[in-house]
């Protein structure tokens, strides 16, 4: 229940803001690339997987996409085998052979495709930043965060996010410049050089690394961008109505069994309004955490 807190102006009683509730199910507040690009698709689905609803099982290529990363952060060749010997295991015994020989290929092209002259690497690391204007922490998980030698000689950072496929997407260089933006809030204070991002295309054999340069000229822009998001959510969350975005990606939407308004949807032979707005199942405060998205840059 919306507890609402009673003021007075003007000797008139009146109905404040409910007092402030984290809106994460962790009680924490913090975004991330993927609750941005969710929430933005469809607010219900960012809703349904923060409260935690139970997800469909993994398709085979988001499997592949798992093991790869697993295996790819991890440079002991003893806890890769044993990472990729777990992950195996629990797949129908029919599909583990085809899984496992993608996965090998994959992995070894991205270690063929590592910076020699990298140095103070972090693999499959955490960033966070903590924005004082909403009170909500930025959340990145890069691939990789390394130094390296530029082309002029000096120090950069790099940044670099591996795909499986081979052909990059808009949401790709959304999400690279997403955790450039992060890596270079987090490290402001004490880094001055360039910021190097790359999106990695382990599929693409000609062409698999795709360069672009963060640039600080548009972090306000960028952060303006994140926090309109936040502002979203939480206007969703104040009024407690998250809308469905209803069309043929439901098909594969994590959560669509838990979601009314595409059973509703089917119902109707996928017709009907694309966009509506959907009450929750309960009557509660929902507890949903928030991101904003970084726009695309040009290298």
């Amino acid at each position: 229940m919306n507890t609402q807190v009673s003021q007075v102006q003007d000797g008139k009683a009146v109905r404040g803001r409910p007092p402030f509730k984290p809106v994460n199910n962790l009680g924490e507040r913090s975004i991330s690339y993927s609750d941005i690009r969710t929430f933005q698709m469809c607010q219900l689905a960012y809703r349904l997987i923060k409260e935690g609803a139970a997800k469909a099982a993994l398709r085979d290529e988001q499997v592949v996409g798992n093991l790869t990363h697993d295996g790819s952060a991890v440079t002991d060749e003893g806890n890769r085998e044993r990472l990729l010997q777990e992950g195996l295991a629990e797949l129908p015994a029919e599909k583990r052979a085809e899984v496992e020989s993608k996965v090998r290929k994959l992995i070894q092209v991205a270690d063929e495709l590592e910076d020699e002259q990298a140095f103070d690497i972090r693999r499959e690391k955490l960033v966070r930043w903590l924005d004082e204007v909403t009170g909500w922490e930025l959340v990145a998980k890069p691939d990789e965060v390394s130094m390296t030698v530029g082309d002029r000689g000096s120090e950069i950072i790099q940044v670099v996010d591996k795909k499986t496929g081979g052909r990059l997407r808009d949401s790709h260089v959304d999400q690279i410049f997403f955790f450039g933006l992060v890596v270079y809030l987090t490290r402001r204070e004490e880094f001055f050089g360039s910021i190097k991002l790359i999106v990695r295309l382990l599929g693409d054999s000609e062409n698999p690394d795709r360069e672009f340069w963060f640039s600080r000229a548009k972090v306000d822009f960028n952060l303006r961008n994140v926090r309109d998001v936040i502002r979203q959510i939480e206007l969703a969350l104040e009024k407690n109505r998250f809308k469905p975005t209803l069309g043929d990606h439901c098909e594969r939407c994590s959560v669509k069994e838990h979601c009314r308004a595409y059973a509703r949807w089917k119902e109707n032979g996928g017709e009907g309004d694309n966009v509506a707005s959907f009450p929750p199942a309960s009557r509660q405060r929902l507890k949903v955490p928030q991101l904003g998205g970084a726009r695309r840059r040009t290298a």
